[in-house]
Protein backbone atom coordinates (compact mmCIF):
# COMPACT_ATOMS: atom_id res chain seq x y z
CA UNK A 1 0.00 0.00 0.00
CA UNK A 2 2.76 2.24 0.90
CA UNK A 3 4.26 1.81 -2.62
CA UNK A 4 1.38 2.68 -4.14
CA UNK A 5 0.57 5.68 -2.20
CA UNK A 6 4.87 6.52 -3.28
CA UNK A 7 3.65 5.73 -7.15
CA UNK A 8 0.75 7.45 -7.09
CA UNK A 9 2.78 10.80 -5.53
CA UNK A 10 5.58 10.60 -8.10
CA UNK A 11 3.16 10.46 -10.71
CA UNK A 12 1.25 13.65 -8.98
CA UNK A 13 4.81 15.27 -9.33
CA UNK A 14 5.25 14.53 -12.80
CA UNK A 15 2.01 15.74 -13.88
CA UNK A 16 3.18 19.33 -11.75
CA UNK A 17 6.05 19.81 -13.95
CA UNK A 18 4.15 18.90 -17.31
CA UNK A 19 1.44 21.61 -16.40
CA UNK A 20 3.56 24.21 -15.70
CA UNK A 21 5.71 23.42 -18.96
CA UNK A 22 2.36 23.84 -20.28
CA UNK A 23 2.12 26.92 -19.39
CA UNK A 24 4.29 28.67 -21.51
CA UNK A 25 2.60 27.68 -24.83
CA UNK A 26 -0.72 28.93 -23.01
CA UNK A 27 1.02 32.16 -22.50
CA UNK A 28 1.69 32.63 -25.96
CA UNK A 29 -1.28 31.81 -27.20
CA UNK A 30 -3.18 34.46 -25.11
CA UNK A 31 -0.65 36.93 -26.04
CA UNK A 32 -1.55 35.62 -29.60
CA UNK A 33 -5.29 35.91 -28.96
CA UNK A 34 -4.62 39.69 -27.88
CA UNK A 35 -3.12 40.87 -31.63
CA UNK A 36 -5.29 38.17 -33.28
CA UNK A 37 -8.66 37.43 -31.51
CA UNK A 38 -10.15 35.72 -34.21
CA UNK A 39 -6.94 33.53 -35.25
CA UNK A 40 -9.29 30.12 -35.19
CA UNK A 41 -6.48 27.41 -35.10
CA UNK A 42 -4.81 30.01 -32.16
CA UNK A 43 -7.96 29.97 -30.27
CA UNK A 44 -8.63 26.02 -31.18
CA UNK A 45 -4.74 25.41 -29.32
CA UNK A 46 -5.77 27.63 -26.41
CA UNK A 47 -8.61 25.12 -25.82
CA UNK A 48 -6.83 22.53 -26.08
CA UNK A 49 -4.23 23.47 -23.45
CA UNK A 50 -7.39 24.30 -20.83
CA UNK A 51 -9.09 20.54 -22.04
CA UNK A 52 -6.26 18.79 -21.18
CA UNK A 53 -5.36 19.85 -18.06
CA UNK A 54 -8.78 19.91 -16.69
CA UNK A 55 -9.47 16.44 -17.29
CA UNK A 56 -6.12 15.38 -15.87
CA UNK A 57 -6.50 17.50 -12.67
CA UNK A 58 -9.27 15.66 -11.21
CA UNK A 59 -7.42 12.64 -11.58
CA UNK A 60 -4.47 13.87 -8.43
CA UNK A 61 -7.87 15.89 -6.64
CA UNK A 62 -6.44 19.27 -7.65
CA UNK A 63 -9.61 20.81 -7.65
CA UNK A 64 -8.36 24.32 -8.21
CA UNK A 65 -6.78 23.38 -11.13
CA UNK A 66 -9.51 21.58 -12.92
CA UNK A 67 -11.89 24.72 -11.80
CA UNK A 68 -10.02 27.35 -13.39
CA UNK A 69 -8.81 25.50 -16.58
CA UNK A 70 -12.56 24.23 -17.30
CA UNK A 71 -13.47 27.65 -16.76
CA UNK A 72 -10.90 28.54 -19.72
CA UNK A 73 -12.03 25.94 -21.54
CA UNK A 74 -15.53 27.21 -21.34
CA UNK A 75 -14.63 30.84 -22.60
CA UNK A 76 -12.97 29.36 -25.66
CA UNK A 77 -16.00 27.45 -26.83
CA UNK A 78 -17.98 31.01 -25.72
CA UNK A 79 -16.09 32.54 -28.01
CA UNK A 80 -16.29 29.62 -30.94
CA UNK A 81 -20.02 29.76 -30.42
CA UNK A 82 -21.21 33.35 -29.81
CA UNK A 83 -18.27 35.26 -31.44
CA UNK A 84 -18.90 38.43 -29.26
CA UNK A 85 -18.24 42.13 -30.60
CA UNK A 86 -16.17 42.94 -27.86
CA UNK A 87 -14.08 39.78 -27.72
CA UNK A 88 -10.60 41.29 -26.89
CA UNK A 89 -11.77 42.41 -22.97
CA UNK A 90 -11.51 38.71 -22.85
CA UNK A 91 -7.79 38.66 -23.11
CA UNK A 92 -7.43 39.52 -19.66
CA UNK A 93 -9.36 36.32 -18.29
CA UNK A 94 -6.93 34.32 -20.23
CA UNK A 95 -4.14 36.49 -19.15
CA UNK A 96 -5.54 35.87 -14.94
CA UNK A 97 -6.17 32.47 -15.57
CA UNK A 98 -2.72 31.33 -16.34
CA UNK A 99 -1.50 33.54 -13.72
CA UNK A 100 -3.31 31.56 -11.20
CA UNK A 101 -2.69 28.02 -12.61
CA UNK A 102 0.66 29.19 -12.44
CA UNK A 103 0.53 30.30 -8.56
CA UNK A 104 -1.30 27.03 -7.67
CA UNK A 105 1.39 24.97 -9.51
CA UNK A 106 3.39 26.96 -8.30
CA UNK A 107 2.80 25.76 -4.61
CA UNK A 108 2.17 22.27 -5.56
CA UNK A 109 5.63 22.03 -7.05
CA UNK A 110 7.60 23.75 -3.77
CA UNK A 111 8.99 26.79 -5.56
CA UNK A 112 8.66 30.20 -5.58
CA UNK A 113 9.37 31.03 -9.24
CA UNK A 114 8.11 34.13 -10.42
CA UNK A 115 5.48 34.32 -13.12
CA UNK A 116 6.44 34.09 -16.87
CA UNK A 117 5.97 37.95 -18.41
CA UNK A 118 2.90 38.11 -20.75
CA UNK A 119 4.72 40.54 -22.94
CA UNK A 120 5.36 42.91 -19.98
CA UNK A 121 2.09 45.44 -20.95
CA UNK A 122 -0.53 45.00 -23.41
CA UNK A 123 -0.31 43.25 -26.38
CA UNK A 124 -3.03 44.84 -28.18
CA UNK A 125 -5.81 47.11 -27.61
CA UNK A 126 -7.18 46.34 -24.49
CA UNK A 127 -10.58 47.85 -22.76
CA UNK A 128 -8.68 48.98 -19.54
CA UNK A 129 -4.90 49.73 -17.83
CA UNK A 130 -2.42 46.44 -18.33
CA UNK A 131 -1.93 44.20 -14.75
CA UNK A 132 1.25 46.47 -13.73
CA UNK A 133 4.19 44.12 -11.73
CA UNK A 134 3.01 44.97 -8.38
CA UNK A 135 -0.59 43.29 -9.20
CA UNK A 136 -1.77 39.89 -9.09
CA UNK A 137 -4.27 37.85 -10.16
CA UNK A 138 -7.39 37.34 -7.94
CA UNK A 139 -7.66 35.24 -5.36
CA UNK A 140 -10.01 31.93 -5.08
CA UNK A 141 -12.65 33.58 -2.60
CA UNK A 142 -12.47 31.97 0.67
CA UNK A 143 -15.59 31.06 2.98
CA UNK A 144 -14.90 33.36 6.39
CA UNK A 145 -18.35 34.15 7.69
CA UNK A 146 -21.52 32.30 8.43
CA UNK A 147 -23.06 34.44 5.22
CA UNK A 148 -21.64 35.60 2.38
CA UNK A 149 -23.34 36.37 -0.93
CA UNK A 150 -20.53 35.95 -3.89
CA UNK A 151 -21.02 37.94 -7.02
CA UNK A 152 -19.16 38.19 -10.34
CA UNK A 153 -17.38 40.90 -11.92
CA UNK A 154 -17.57 42.61 -15.44
CA UNK A 155 -17.01 45.98 -17.49
CA UNK A 156 -19.19 46.43 -20.04
CA UNK A 157 -18.42 48.59 -22.63
CA UNK A 158 -20.17 52.13 -23.23
CA UNK A 159 -20.03 54.42 -25.92
CA UNK A 160 -20.57 58.06 -24.20
CA UNK A 161 -21.51 60.88 -26.78
CA UNK A 162 -21.47 64.24 -26.03
CA UNK A 163 -20.66 67.79 -27.45
CA UNK A 164 -19.66 69.16 -24.15
CA UNK A 165 -16.40 68.06 -24.04
CA UNK A 166 -15.83 69.10 -20.53
CA UNK A 167 -19.24 66.77 -19.80
CA UNK A 168 -17.59 64.01 -21.96
CA UNK A 169 -14.59 63.96 -20.13
CA UNK A 170 -16.65 64.06 -16.79
CA UNK A 171 -18.65 61.11 -17.65
CA UNK A 172 -15.98 59.34 -19.22
CA UNK A 173 -13.82 58.92 -16.03
CA UNK A 174 -16.58 58.24 -13.82
CA UNK A 175 -17.98 55.34 -15.86
CA UNK A 176 -14.10 54.17 -16.30
CA UNK A 177 -13.30 54.88 -12.54
CA UNK A 178 -16.26 52.09 -11.80
CA UNK A 179 -14.86 49.45 -14.24
CA UNK A 180 -16.97 49.92 -17.58
CA UNK A 181 -14.62 50.45 -21.03
CA UNK A 182 -15.46 53.56 -21.87
CA UNK A 183 -15.47 54.88 -25.63
CA UNK A 184 -15.81 58.73 -25.71
CA UNK A 185 -17.11 60.02 -28.73
CA UNK A 186 -17.62 64.02 -29.53
CA UNK A 187 -19.76 64.38 -32.43
CA UNK A 188 -22.47 62.15 -34.53
CA UNK A 189 -20.34 61.00 -36.97
CA UNK A 190 -17.63 59.70 -34.52
CA UNK A 191 -20.42 58.01 -32.72
CA UNK A 192 -22.21 56.40 -35.92
CA UNK A 193 -18.25 55.07 -36.47
CA UNK A 194 -18.20 53.48 -33.51
CA UNK A 195 -21.59 51.89 -33.31
CA UNK A 196 -20.53 50.13 -36.84
CA UNK A 197 -17.14 49.43 -35.88
CA UNK A 198 -18.93 47.35 -32.81
CA UNK A 199 -22.16 47.25 -30.64
CA UNK A 200 -21.48 48.43 -27.08
CA UNK A 201 -23.46 46.89 -24.12
CA UNK A 202 -24.52 50.44 -23.28
CA UNK A 203 -24.58 54.20 -25.25
CA UNK A 204 -24.78 57.12 -22.93
CA UNK A 205 -26.26 60.09 -25.12
CA UNK A 206 -26.00 63.52 -24.85
CA UNK A 207 -28.62 65.79 -27.04
CA UNK A 208 -28.39 68.47 -28.84
CA UNK A 209 -25.25 67.17 -30.90
CA UNK A 210 -23.75 69.74 -32.74
CA UNK A 211 -23.19 68.06 -35.97
CA UNK A 212 -26.13 65.69 -36.27
CA UNK A 213 -29.88 64.73 -34.45
CA UNK A 214 -29.13 62.56 -31.73
CA UNK A 215 -32.51 60.95 -31.93
CA UNK A 216 -31.71 59.50 -35.25
CA UNK A 217 -28.27 58.34 -34.15
CA UNK A 218 -30.47 56.11 -31.67
CA UNK A 219 -32.89 54.93 -34.57
CA UNK A 220 -29.85 54.00 -36.45
CA UNK A 221 -28.25 51.95 -33.87
CA UNK A 222 -31.73 50.05 -33.39
CA UNK A 223 -32.14 49.15 -37.26
CA UNK A 224 -29.40 47.17 -37.13
CA UNK A 225 -28.91 43.58 -36.29
CA UNK A 226 -28.54 43.55 -32.30
CA UNK A 227 -28.91 46.90 -31.87
CA UNK A 228 -32.49 46.19 -30.28
CA UNK A 229 -29.89 44.65 -27.12
CA UNK A 230 -27.81 48.44 -26.73
CA UNK A 231 -28.86 49.59 -23.53
CA UNK A 232 -29.64 53.58 -24.43
CA UNK A 233 -30.08 56.59 -21.61
CA UNK A 234 -30.22 60.08 -23.38
CA UNK A 235 -29.52 62.81 -21.23
CA UNK A 236 -31.03 66.47 -22.58
CA UNK A 237 -30.23 70.08 -21.97
CA UNK A 238 -33.44 71.05 -23.89
CA UNK A 239 -36.46 69.30 -21.17
CA UNK A 240 -39.73 69.58 -22.48
CA UNK A 241 -42.49 67.04 -23.21
CA UNK A 242 -41.61 67.14 -27.31
CA UNK A 243 -37.99 65.92 -26.31
CA UNK A 244 -39.42 63.10 -23.87
CA UNK A 245 -41.15 62.04 -26.40
CA UNK A 246 -38.90 61.81 -29.36
CA UNK A 247 -36.72 59.50 -27.12
CA UNK A 248 -39.07 57.25 -26.67
CA UNK A 249 -40.25 56.74 -30.14
CA UNK A 250 -36.12 57.05 -31.09
CA UNK A 251 -36.39 53.70 -28.94
CA UNK A 252 -34.51 55.05 -25.61
CA UNK A 253 -34.54 52.61 -22.33
CA UNK A 254 -34.02 55.83 -19.99
CA UNK A 255 -34.18 59.45 -20.36
CA UNK A 256 -33.17 62.44 -17.74
CA UNK A 257 -33.18 66.09 -18.17
CA UNK A 258 -29.56 67.38 -17.23
CA UNK A 259 -28.47 68.46 -14.84
CA UNK A 260 -28.90 64.93 -13.21
CA UNK A 261 -26.19 63.90 -10.82
CA UNK A 262 -23.87 61.23 -12.90
CA UNK A 263 -24.95 58.23 -9.68
CA UNK A 264 -28.68 58.08 -11.15
CA UNK A 265 -27.07 57.85 -14.79
CA UNK A 266 -25.05 55.31 -13.41
CA UNK A 267 -27.62 53.39 -10.86
CA UNK A 268 -29.88 53.02 -14.49
CA UNK A 269 -26.97 51.65 -16.61
CA UNK A 270 -26.24 49.31 -14.12
CA UNK A 271 -30.31 47.89 -13.82
CA UNK A 272 -30.40 47.85 -17.62
CA UNK A 273 -27.27 45.83 -18.25
CA UNK A 274 -28.43 43.43 -15.57
CA UNK A 275 -32.43 43.50 -17.47
CA UNK A 276 -30.58 42.01 -21.17
CA UNK A 277 -27.94 39.36 -18.84
CA UNK A 278 -29.23 35.91 -18.41
CA UNK A 279 -30.49 35.31 -14.91
CA UNK A 280 -27.88 34.14 -12.40
CA UNK A 281 -29.14 31.87 -10.02
CA UNK A 282 -28.96 31.80 -6.09
CA UNK A 283 -27.57 28.91 -4.22
CA UNK A 284 -28.24 28.56 -0.71
CA UNK A 285 -25.54 26.27 0.87
CA UNK A 286 -25.93 25.01 4.58
CA UNK A 287 -22.24 23.26 4.75
CA UNK A 288 -20.82 23.33 8.42
CA UNK A 289 -17.09 22.11 7.14
CA UNK A 290 -15.37 25.53 6.05
CA UNK A 291 -13.47 23.30 3.05
CA UNK A 292 -16.14 21.58 1.74
CA UNK A 293 -17.90 24.87 1.72
CA UNK A 294 -14.54 26.52 -0.25
CA UNK A 295 -14.90 23.80 -2.64
CA UNK A 296 -18.88 24.60 -3.60
CA UNK A 297 -18.42 28.07 -3.43
CA UNK A 298 -15.91 28.26 -6.06
CA UNK A 299 -16.92 25.51 -8.22
CA UNK A 300 -20.28 27.24 -8.45
CA UNK A 301 -19.26 31.24 -8.73
CA UNK A 302 -16.88 29.60 -11.15
CA UNK A 303 -20.12 28.62 -12.93
CA UNK A 304 -21.80 31.98 -12.79
CA UNK A 305 -24.21 31.47 -9.59
CA UNK A 306 -24.33 33.69 -6.86
CA UNK A 307 -23.62 31.88 -4.01
CA UNK A 308 -24.65 32.10 -0.03
CA UNK A 309 -22.70 29.90 2.51
CA UNK A 310 -24.89 29.39 5.71
CA UNK A 311 -22.42 27.20 8.36
CA UNK A 312 -24.77 27.44 11.37
CA UNK A 313 -27.80 25.45 10.29
CA UNK A 314 -29.94 27.61 12.82
CA UNK A 315 -29.63 30.17 10.93
CA UNK A 316 -30.61 28.46 7.78
CA UNK A 317 -34.62 30.59 7.89
CA UNK A 318 -32.89 34.05 8.22
CA UNK A 319 -30.80 33.40 5.23
CA UNK A 320 -33.30 31.15 3.02
CA UNK A 321 -35.82 34.54 3.45
CA UNK A 322 -33.33 36.92 3.04
CA UNK A 323 -31.69 35.50 0.23
CA UNK A 324 -34.32 33.85 -1.66
CA UNK A 325 -32.48 31.35 -3.48
CA UNK A 326 -33.82 29.08 -6.52
CA UNK A 327 -32.21 26.14 -5.38
CA UNK A 328 -30.63 25.04 -1.54
CA UNK A 329 -27.69 22.79 -1.03
CA UNK A 330 -27.58 20.46 2.22
CA UNK A 331 -25.31 18.98 3.93
CA UNK A 332 -26.79 16.04 6.00
CA UNK A 333 -25.18 15.59 9.19
CA UNK A 334 -24.52 18.83 10.92
CA UNK A 335 -24.86 18.17 15.08
CA UNK A 336 -28.53 19.24 16.54
CA UNK A 337 -30.25 20.08 12.92
CA UNK A 338 -29.53 17.84 10.18
CA UNK A 339 -30.52 17.96 6.91
CA UNK A 340 -33.58 16.34 6.49
CA UNK A 341 -35.37 18.06 9.39
CA UNK A 342 -34.24 21.69 7.16
CA UNK A 343 -35.80 19.76 4.06
CA UNK A 344 -39.09 19.45 5.68
CA UNK A 345 -38.88 23.28 6.83
CA UNK A 346 -38.40 24.37 3.12
CA UNK A 347 -41.33 21.75 2.08
CA UNK A 348 -43.73 23.46 4.59
CA UNK A 349 -43.53 27.08 3.71
CA UNK A 350 -45.69 27.38 0.50
CA UNK A 351 -43.48 30.18 -0.61
CA UNK A 352 -40.44 27.65 -1.29
CA UNK A 353 -42.45 24.64 -1.66
CA UNK A 354 -41.32 23.82 -5.28
CA UNK A 355 -37.64 25.05 -4.88
CA UNK A 356 -34.91 22.06 -5.86
CA UNK A 357 -33.11 20.77 -3.04
CA UNK A 358 -29.85 18.74 -3.24
CA UNK A 359 -28.57 16.65 0.11
CA UNK A 360 -24.60 16.74 -0.72
CA UNK A 361 -23.41 14.65 1.82
CA UNK A 362 -20.86 11.44 2.62
CA UNK A 363 -24.21 9.54 3.49
CA UNK A 364 -24.34 6.56 0.46
CA UNK A 365 -26.36 4.21 2.49
CA UNK A 366 -29.95 2.69 1.13
CA UNK A 367 -31.61 4.10 4.06
CA UNK A 368 -29.98 8.05 3.44
CA UNK A 369 -31.18 7.66 0.04
CA UNK A 370 -34.63 6.70 0.89
CA UNK A 371 -34.92 9.98 3.62
CA UNK A 372 -33.62 12.41 1.08
CA UNK A 373 -36.92 11.27 -1.21
CA UNK A 374 -38.92 11.30 1.67
CA UNK A 375 -37.84 14.54 3.22
CA UNK A 376 -38.34 16.01 -0.56
CA UNK A 377 -34.85 16.27 -1.71
CA UNK A 378 -34.73 16.11 -5.67
CA UNK A 379 -31.05 14.76 -5.64
CA UNK A 380 -28.61 13.06 -3.30
CA UNK A 381 -25.04 13.49 -4.79
CA UNK A 382 -22.04 11.76 -2.79
CA UNK A 383 -18.91 13.47 -2.10
CA UNK A 384 -16.63 14.07 -2.61
CA UNK A 385 -18.46 14.82 -5.71
CA UNK A 386 -16.66 15.29 -9.10
CA UNK A 387 -17.30 19.31 -10.12
CA UNK A 388 -18.65 18.57 -13.83
CA UNK A 389 -21.45 16.31 -12.10
CA UNK A 390 -22.21 18.71 -9.32
CA UNK A 391 -22.43 21.66 -11.78
CA UNK A 392 -24.34 19.50 -14.73
CA UNK A 393 -26.74 18.16 -11.93
CA UNK A 394 -27.57 21.49 -10.67
CA UNK A 395 -27.96 23.14 -13.92
CA UNK A 396 -30.76 20.42 -14.68
CA UNK A 397 -32.64 20.90 -11.80
CA UNK A 398 -32.72 25.12 -12.04
CA UNK A 399 -33.31 24.66 -16.12
CA UNK A 400 -36.87 22.80 -15.12
CA UNK A 401 -37.60 24.86 -11.86
CA UNK A 402 -36.44 28.13 -14.28
CA UNK A 403 -39.56 26.48 -16.82
CA UNK A 404 -42.01 25.89 -13.96
CA UNK A 405 -41.71 29.59 -12.30
CA UNK A 406 -41.90 31.14 -16.02
CA UNK A 407 -45.03 29.14 -16.48
CA UNK A 408 -46.54 30.60 -12.96
CA UNK A 409 -45.05 34.36 -13.39
CA UNK A 410 -45.74 34.77 -16.97
CA UNK A 411 -48.65 34.82 -18.95
CA UNK A 412 -47.73 31.54 -21.46
CA UNK A 413 -49.46 33.09 -24.85
CA UNK A 414 -47.27 36.48 -24.40
CA UNK A 415 -44.36 36.09 -21.98
CA UNK A 416 -45.50 39.12 -19.96
CA UNK A 417 -46.45 38.97 -16.91
CA UNK A 418 -50.14 37.18 -15.83
CA UNK A 419 -52.94 38.60 -14.08
CA UNK A 420 -51.65 37.60 -10.41
CA UNK A 421 -48.36 38.94 -11.07
CA UNK A 422 -48.69 42.22 -12.81
CA UNK A 423 -50.85 43.02 -9.74
CA UNK A 424 -48.66 41.91 -7.59
CA UNK A 425 -45.80 43.77 -8.47
CA UNK A 426 -48.42 46.76 -9.33
CA UNK A 427 -49.60 46.82 -5.75
CA UNK A 428 -45.92 47.12 -4.64
CA UNK A 429 -44.93 49.66 -6.92
CA UNK A 430 -47.70 51.52 -5.94
CA UNK A 431 -47.13 51.30 -1.94
CA UNK A 432 -43.48 52.25 -2.55
CA UNK A 433 -43.82 54.98 -5.03
CA UNK A 434 -41.82 58.37 -5.25
CA UNK A 435 -43.01 62.03 -4.96
CA UNK A 436 -40.73 62.84 -7.29
CA UNK A 437 -42.29 60.12 -9.89
CA UNK A 438 -45.79 60.10 -11.19
CA UNK A 439 -47.83 56.91 -11.66
CA UNK A 440 -49.36 56.10 -14.75
CA UNK A 441 -51.42 52.85 -15.25
CA UNK A 442 -52.49 52.43 -19.35
CA UNK A 443 -55.33 49.37 -20.40
CA UNK A 444 -55.01 48.53 -23.80
CA UNK A 445 -57.97 46.63 -25.32
CA UNK A 446 -58.27 45.22 -29.00
CA UNK A 447 -61.32 46.50 -30.81
CA UNK A 448 -63.48 43.94 -31.56
CA UNK A 449 -61.35 40.74 -31.48
CA UNK A 450 -63.91 38.51 -30.74
CA UNK A 451 -65.33 39.75 -34.37
CA UNK A 452 -61.35 37.83 -35.34
CA UNK A 453 -61.81 35.10 -33.33
CA UNK A 454 -65.28 34.22 -35.15
CA UNK A 455 -64.12 35.04 -38.83
CA UNK A 456 -60.51 33.41 -38.85
CA UNK A 457 -60.37 31.37 -35.62
CA UNK A 458 -58.57 31.63 -32.36
CA UNK A 459 -54.83 31.21 -33.52
CA UNK A 460 -55.26 34.32 -35.51
CA UNK A 461 -56.90 36.18 -32.97
CA UNK A 462 -53.85 35.31 -30.32
CA UNK A 463 -51.50 36.34 -33.45
CA UNK A 464 -53.15 39.74 -33.26
CA UNK A 465 -52.78 40.37 -29.30
CA UNK A 466 -48.90 39.06 -30.02
CA UNK A 467 -48.84 41.94 -32.29
CA UNK A 468 -50.16 44.11 -30.12
CA UNK A 469 -48.33 43.13 -27.07
CA UNK A 470 -44.38 43.87 -29.18
CA UNK A 471 -45.26 47.21 -30.21
CA UNK A 472 -46.30 47.85 -26.38
CA UNK A 473 -43.15 46.47 -25.44
CA UNK A 474 -40.87 48.22 -27.56
CA UNK A 475 -42.26 51.67 -26.85
CA UNK A 476 -42.68 51.04 -23.34
CA UNK A 477 -38.93 49.61 -23.23
CA UNK A 478 -37.90 51.46 -20.28
CA UNK A 479 -41.00 49.91 -17.96
CA UNK A 480 -40.87 46.21 -16.69
CA UNK A 481 -44.76 46.12 -15.46
CA UNK A 482 -46.37 45.18 -18.37
CA UNK A 483 -48.94 42.52 -17.84
CA UNK A 484 -51.89 40.83 -19.35
CA UNK A 485 -55.12 41.56 -16.85
CA UNK A 486 -57.70 40.11 -19.34
CA UNK A 487 -58.23 38.23 -22.43
CA UNK A 488 -56.97 40.52 -24.96
CA UNK A 489 -56.01 43.62 -22.15
CA UNK A 490 -52.84 44.63 -21.89
CA UNK A 491 -51.83 46.72 -18.63
CA UNK A 492 -49.00 48.83 -18.48
CA UNK A 493 -47.88 50.96 -14.53
CA UNK A 494 -45.07 53.53 -15.54
CA UNK A 495 -43.48 56.15 -13.64
CA UNK A 496 -41.29 57.62 -15.97
CA UNK A 497 -44.33 59.46 -17.76
CA UNK A 498 -46.52 61.88 -17.08
CA UNK A 499 -50.45 61.20 -17.94
CA UNK A 500 -50.35 63.94 -20.85
CA UNK A 501 -47.12 62.47 -21.95
CA UNK A 502 -48.56 58.79 -21.75
CA UNK A 503 -51.76 60.04 -23.80
CA UNK A 504 -49.32 61.23 -26.41
CA UNK A 505 -47.17 57.58 -26.53
CA UNK A 506 -50.40 56.14 -26.58
CA UNK A 507 -51.53 57.95 -29.65
CA UNK A 508 -48.72 57.06 -31.30
CA UNK A 509 -48.67 53.46 -30.55
CA UNK A 510 -52.29 52.83 -31.76
CA UNK A 511 -51.70 54.78 -34.75
CA UNK A 512 -48.58 52.00 -35.52
CA UNK A 513 -50.86 49.14 -34.74
CA UNK A 514 -54.02 50.26 -36.63
CA UNK A 515 -51.48 50.11 -39.77
CA UNK A 516 -50.56 46.56 -39.18
CA UNK A 517 -51.63 44.30 -41.80
CA UNK A 518 -52.88 40.71 -40.56
CA UNK A 519 -52.85 37.31 -42.44
CA UNK A 520 -55.45 34.89 -42.62
CA UNK A 521 -57.16 32.55 -45.13
CA UNK A 522 -55.40 34.51 -47.98
CA UNK A 523 -57.05 37.74 -46.78
CA UNK A 524 -55.74 40.71 -45.53
CA UNK A 525 -57.42 42.95 -42.65
CA UNK A 526 -56.54 45.47 -39.75
CA UNK A 527 -57.81 45.89 -36.44
CA UNK A 528 -57.97 48.64 -34.11
CA UNK A 529 -57.23 48.75 -30.03
CA UNK A 530 -58.53 51.61 -27.53
CA UNK A 531 -56.51 52.69 -24.57
CA UNK A 532 -57.68 54.17 -21.11
CA UNK A 533 -55.10 56.29 -19.09
CA UNK A 534 -55.00 57.59 -15.35
CA UNK A 535 -52.31 59.01 -13.09
CA UNK A 536 -52.42 57.71 -9.34
CA UNK A 537 -53.15 60.48 -6.56
CA UNK A 538 -51.49 61.22 -3.52
CA UNK A 539 -53.80 59.37 -1.45
CA UNK A 540 -55.10 57.15 -4.00
CA UNK A 541 -54.74 53.09 -4.02
CA UNK A 542 -54.08 50.33 -7.03
CA UNK A 543 -57.65 49.26 -7.14
CA UNK A 544 -59.04 53.06 -7.76
CA UNK A 545 -56.50 53.23 -10.58
CA UNK A 546 -57.47 50.55 -11.99
CA UNK A 547 -60.95 51.30 -11.80
CA UNK A 548 -60.24 54.69 -13.64
CA UNK A 549 -58.22 53.57 -16.48
CA UNK A 550 -60.71 51.17 -16.57
CA UNK A 551 -63.46 53.47 -17.25
CA UNK A 552 -61.00 55.56 -19.31
CA UNK A 553 -61.44 52.50 -21.64
CA UNK A 554 -64.75 51.82 -21.55
CA UNK A 555 -65.36 55.80 -23.05
CA UNK A 556 -62.47 55.44 -25.52
CA UNK A 557 -64.71 52.47 -26.67
CA UNK A 558 -68.19 54.38 -26.50
CA UNK A 559 -66.20 57.18 -28.64
CA UNK A 560 -65.51 55.20 -31.98
CA UNK A 561 -62.59 53.04 -30.49
CA UNK A 562 -58.73 53.45 -32.03
CA UNK A 563 -59.48 56.07 -29.14
CA UNK A 564 -57.38 57.18 -25.93
CA UNK A 565 -58.54 58.45 -23.12
CA UNK A 566 -57.29 59.87 -19.59
CA UNK A 567 -59.19 60.05 -16.54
Amino acid sequence: MQGWSDKMEAQRDNYVTRCLERLAPMEQHANRFAQSPWDVDNLRQLHEHFHQMAGSAGVYNMGDISQIAESGERLCLNIFESQPDDIIVYWRHFRDMIAQLRIILDAAKGTSAPAASMGGGSPGPLTGPPMTSGESAPALWKPDQSLNVVSGHGGPDVIVVSSDQGRLSSLAQRLDSLGMSVRPCASFEEAKTQIMTAFPQGMLLCVPLRDGNGYELITGCRSLPGGDQVSIVLLSEEPGFLDKIAAIKAGADAFFELPVEVDTIVQKLRFLFERHKPERYRILSVEDDPDQANYIVTTLENAGYHLAWVQDPKKFEEALLTFVPDLILLDIVMGEINGFELARFVRQNERFAAIPILFLTTQNQLEAHIESARAGGDDHLIKPVNPQLLVATIAGKLERYRIFQRLLRNDGLTQILNHSHFMEYAQRSVRIRSKKFAQVLTIFDIDGLSRVNDSYGYAVGDRTILALVQIIKWTFRHTEIIGRIGGDEIAILDDSLSAQETVEIVNGLLEQFAAVPHKAAGQIFKVTASAGVSQVTSDGSLQMLLERSSGALARAKALGQNQVVLM
